[in-house]
């Protein structure tokens, strides 16, 4: 059984997603992935999910990026008014 790893780089809301709500996905991205410090993070925000589980919501859309040869996976949910990027470890 492979491990189902991922990394959460940032989560905003509210007034921070308010922020960037209106950029396009692209943007989004590279916006969000100014707080990712390579395999610091990694060891900081890595999390291991059940297979089948995801670290975004079923309701959210999902875009796969790719900021600065590194792919990422944006989530984003206009109706509740977040934004998460996340990717696999580096390491």
């Amino acid at each position: 059984m492979t491990k189902n790893v991922w990394v959460e780089i940032v989560f905003v809301q509210d007034a921070e997603f308010a922020e960037i709500e209106d950029y396009g996905i692209e943007e989004m991205a590279e916006y969000l992935a100014q707080w990712d410090c390579g395999t610091e993070t990694d060891y900081a925000h890595s999390r291991e999910y059940d297979d089948g589980r995801y670290p975004w919501g079923a309701s959210d859309r999902t875009y796969d990026v790719s900021v600065g040869g590194i792919d990422y996976v944006l989530s984003v949910n206009h109706h509740i008014g977040y934004a998460s990027l996340c990717r696999r470890p580096l390491a």
